[in-house]
């Protein structure tokens, strides 16, 4: 299925986008009719550090990870938004938040090998900006004048992702691990599952290593 976009007025040099209108998001499937209002404002887009975005092809306001990202960041950033009756308990969780993430990147057209480095990203380093429902929805301010600036994780987050290379075989354990969760959600069914080799070479290239087509520590 294609997802309709968001309507988004996004300032150039700035960090935040606004949507000019509500944003509805409806997958049948999945049961899920949630509504993402225009008061979110603190929608900033593919949270990507500035090494992965060429590696993946994606950027901020990237068009096949723009409704992943807008949720995501909602459902991250706003607990009273994850009981919503819409979402049929996806939000209640921050595992299932990052596998509905995963899914609406696939739908969005992202290539599933990129889509599941983005879901691992998620995994490994989003934790500190899962808000806590005490401490009420994330303060931000779009509309400030000068640049926000993006948390610095850049040089940890890599080495976390690359750490799936060693020892031979944790990628494709890693990989199948979260396929096999991805599925029991009821998610994963529309597209095929990304292969292991196409995410040991986009994670070579971050790691700055050669890429070994004869693939000797056996990840293919």
């Amino acid at each position: 299925m294609s997802l309709p976009l968001p309507q988004l007025q996004v300032v150039p040099g700035r960090c935040f986008a606004a949507l000019t209108a509500p944003y509805r998001l409806v997958v049948p499937d999945l049961q899920i009719d949630h509504t993402v209002p225009t008061s979110f404002r603190c929608f900033d887009g593919a949270s990507l550090p500035r090494w992965a975005r060429p590696l993946l092809d994606v950027h901020p306001f990237s068009r096949g990870a723009q409704v992943a990202s807008l949720v995501h960041d909602q459902l991250y950033q706003v607990p009273s938004a994850r009981h919503a009756r819409g979402l049929n308990g996806w939000g209640r969780r921050r595992k299932p938040v990052d596998e509905l993430f995963w899914e609406l990147l696939l739908r969005g057209g992202l290539a599933p090998a990129k889509a599941w480095i983005k879901f691992k990203a998620v995994r490994v380093g989003g934790k500190p900006a899962w808000q806590r429902p005490q401490e009420g929805p994330r303060a931000c301010d779009p509309d400030a004048t000068a640049p926000c600036p993006r948390p610095r994780r850049s040089v940890g987050g890599r080495r976390a992702l690359v750490a799936l290379l060693d020892p031979p075989g944790a990628l494709k354990q890693h990989l199948q691990d979260d396929l096999d969760g991805l599925r029991q959600a009821g998610l994963g069914r529309a597209v095929e599952p990304p292969r292991v080799a196409e995410v040991a070479e986009l994670l070579r290239a971050a790691a700055g290593l050669p890429d070994d087509p004869d693939d000797p520590a056996g990840l293919a």
